[in-house]
């Protein structure tokens, strides 16, 4: 952990790419990694902010690796622990965010639809995006992206989640 050679590499890479797109409920839990991985600012670099603007694989990695640290932190916050959400506050976590939510690609842009739907419970500023990105006068692709969140916000908070998207629908 003190190490940043630890992290590196590509068949290490590798291994963190296949940790991140194995089910939810396979037994591995990658969310704690991707949490720790974009914790400490020279990793987060490597990570997610360099690979946020490169090849379409790199962009999908840094995407999941940001939802699968908002799940983490949406389960910590579940418990108490709020301290996790600094993490997404941060300028450059927050550029690649926006990046990442604003790319062309589905395969990308789902990943950061569905973290901002999983911290929308606890961070009021992503349930208002939330909201504005469901109002009529956006283009179907912002709605999407909207509804996606939306639909994702069903984990943190059932009941409330199921009542906006049946009036939406």
């Amino acid at each position: 952990q003190s190490s940043r050679r630890g992290l590196s590499g590509p068949v290490l890479r590798a291994r963190v790419a296949l940790a991140l797109d194995l089910p939810i409920g396979s037994g591995v839990s990658a969310d704690a990694l991707a949490l720790s991985l974009i914790a400490r600012k020279d990793l987060e670099e490597e990570w997610l902010e360099a690979p946020s603007m490169g090849s379409l694989p790199s962009r999908r990695l840094a995407a999941r690796l940001v939802e699968r640290a908002a799940r983490e932190c949406a389960r910590r916050a579940s418990t108490g622990d709020e301290s996790a959400l600094a993490i997404f506050e941060r300028p450059s976590v927050q550029g690649a965010w926006n990046r990442l939510l604003r790319d062309r690609e589905p395969l990308v842009w789902r990943h950061i639809a569905t973290a901002r739907g999983l911290l929308s419970s606890i961070v009021p500023r992503l349930d208002a995006e939330i909201a504005e990105g469901l109002n009529a006068k956006h283009t179907p692709t912002e709605w999407r992206r909207a509804a996606t969140s939306l639909a994702a916000s069903i984990a943190a908070e059932p009941v409330r989640a199921t009542r906006r998207l049946n009036e939406l629908l």
